[in-house]
């Protein structure tokens, strides 16, 4: 007997006490699923002065008690009672949150017995009507369900803000689904729209487009079933959108695509349906007798809609469905798609998916995807382009426009694009340039702040340096005889060309520096948070960030430090101030 057997048997024993439990019944009216038992349950549920019986069947799976049991009503229960809260389709009893619930593994029979008074819970509060304002945060579950044969159609909306006037909206309709989405409710003039379909256009979904209606002030019943039909859709439509309507109806689009915002007990939700095709061509009557509106309301007004689930793609939902708190938007440029500055690309995405700007000239090479966030696929990519379709394929409506250009190409010739940023985040490896974008800063040409990233070999020292136009950083307060004031390796080090610093293929403009990926996600993990910081707090000051790699490489290869840095802790950061009055 397996260990599972022999806890059901003791649950079954104990709860059989006070219950009664069918355990050797035969079911097959249960949705298709894999449970090892299933027993049936007489229960009686007190409402309101009288006792009601209802018949319960409770499920276990393989995996009980790491697992809750499913509870079902019996068709005929169902047929009885139905619609209440919190219960479905199939007849399951959404007791607990699956995924939120702690379970007492030692103590399964109390498992079993809350979910059996949570389930008698809902059924009671149902039947006597306490918990029907749960229906407004179930209406998309019963939306779907109220109709069990209808091809439910799946669309997305791009739609930000929705207006309190009844009024049309257009609608693409791609010829294949993009990623199970067939329809696309838009605004001509938004630019989230835009953005999106264009993004549509890049893979190559083609289609058309043709006007839907928005009714800004329909309502539905409180409660299911929602099985609308021409009629009763008519009987619901207000005074001040029945003319709006009318003419829509009657107009040339052929698909009559209608949507509407239900109302829950947060945030109201985009719901639609789909009129059957109209035929005004009606044997014995002359072409034009009838309008679309008449076959509707009289010829056809009892066939039924076809509906509407509706995903709304916003950054305000997706924000609210992740962090819950509406960020600010930042546009930033990050100049350098090599491997600190395409993998920053993707920390930089968790600030509320900002616009970006890509300045980069180079192409990804085969040997640059051991530490490069793009990998086999984009080789011999502009590193523009590439990232640019990385962005894109995570968030359409994120703007990215690209410069395949040199940086300082840029800067001598379109200066206010460099500037027109929120942030400039510069990880091109290269002193000389750097130096002249700090020398355009004090000059004030450039007037956004800057961060500044890179890493030493082996990724023994990271540094990021921050620069904000109301404090000026001199070169010369950065660099002692052209190296970095804060380097974890020794001066001397460098100034002896350790041929441990940089390694070299076949030709002399294939060195590099050494150090791998996974350096890279140390580094930009460990400062990542004082940048975020710097950012959010709208910080103005002029600051460095210097970061210690692994302690046991510098030993191992014989490397000098600088002072006290042998002190520290592997894979550690420190703030430095740049100016001592600060």
């Amino acid at each position: 007997m397996s260990v599972l057997s022999r806890i059901l048997d003791k649950v079954y024993a104990d709860l059989s006490q006070w219950e009664t439990i069918d355990r050797n019944s035969i079911i097959n009216s249960l949705p298709k699923k894999e449970y090892l038992e299933v027993w049936k349950i007489e229960a009686e549920i007190k409402v309101n002065n009288s006792l009601r019986e209802v018949c319960l069947f409770i499920a276990f799976d393989k995996f009980f008690p790491l697992s809750i049991p499913c509870i079902y009503l019996s068709q005929e229960s169902y047929d009885t009672i139905k619609y209440i809260p919190h219960i479905d389709e199939d007849r399951y009893v959404c007791t607990f949150h699956k995924d939120a619930v702690i379970l007492d593994k030692n103590n399964p029979l109390k498992i079993v017995c809350d979910c059996l008074r949570r389930a008698k819970d809902i059924i009671q509060q149902g039947l006597e009507g306490t918990n029907h304002i749960d229906f407004r945060d179930e209406i998309r579950a019963y939306w779907r369900d109220s109709v069990s044969d209808m091809n439910l159609i799946q669309y997305l909306s791009l739609i930000t803000e929705y207006p309190k006037e009844t009024k049309t909206f257009r609608v693409y309709k791609i010829n294949q689904p993009y990623n199970g989405f067939k329809y696309f409710l838009y605004e001509e003039e938004n630019s989230i729209s835009k953005l999106f379909l264009e993004f549509l256009a890049e893979k190559d979904c083609k289609g058309s487009s043709f006007d839907a209606l928005f009714l800004a002030d329909y309502k539905i019943n409180s409660k299911p079933p929602f099985d609308l039909t021409n009629e009763s859709v008519l009987n619901s439509i207000s005074q001040s959108s029945l003319k709006i309507f009318k003419e829509y109806i009657n107009g040339k689009t052929v698909e009559k695509h209608i949507f509407f915002l239900a109302e829950t007990t947060s945030t109201p939700i985009l719901l639609g349906w789909k009129h059957k095709p109209l035929n005004t061509k009606i044997n014995g009557f002359r072409p034009g007798t009838f309008s679309s509106f008449d076959i509707l309301s009289k010829r056809q007004k009892n066939n039924l809609v076809e509906k509407f689930l509706v995903s709304e793609y916003s950054n305000h939902r997706i924000e609210k469905r992740t962090s819950g708190v509406i960020r600010k938007k930042y546009d930033f440029l990050v100049a350098g798609l090599g491997s600190i500055g395409s993998n920053l690309i993707y920390f930089l995405n968790g600030i509320n998916y900002p616009n970006y700007k890509f300045i980069d000239d180079d192409f990804l090479q085969l040997e640059n995807i051991g530490r490069h966030l793009l990998g086999l696929n984009n080789v011999h990519s502009n590193k523009t382009n590439a990232l640019k379709a990385y962005i894109k394929n995570i968030r359409p409506d994120q703007n990215v426009v690209i410069k395949t250009a040199r940086l300082e190409s840029v800067l001598y010739e379109n200066l206010d694009f460099f500037n027109d940023c929120s942030y400039a985040f510069i990880a091109i490896g290269n002193q000389n340039i750097e130096n002249l974008l700090v020398e355009l800063h004090n000059e004030g040409k450039i007037t956004v702040p800057m961060f500044f990233l890179w890493v030493e070999p082996y990724a023994l020292g990271g540094h990021c340096l921050f620069i904000h136009p109301n404090d000026k950083v001199y070169v010369n307060e950065l660099y002692e005889n052209h190296l970095y004031r804060f380097n974890v390796i020794a001066p001397d080090e460098y100034k002896a060309s350790n041929p441990v610093l940089t390694k070299q293929e076949a030709g002399c403009e294939t060195s590099y520096t050494p150090y791998s990926g996974n350096d890279v996600i140390l580094f930009l993990s460990s400062i990542y948070k004082w940048i975020n910081d710097i950012i959010q707090k709208d910080i103005k000051h002029s600051i460095a960030v210097r970061w210690i790699g692994n302690l046991d490489t510098i030993k191992e290869l014989k490397i000098q430090t600088a002072d006290n840095i042998l002190n520290r802790e592997s894979f550690s950061n420190e703030v430095i101030i740049l100016h001592n009055d600060n």
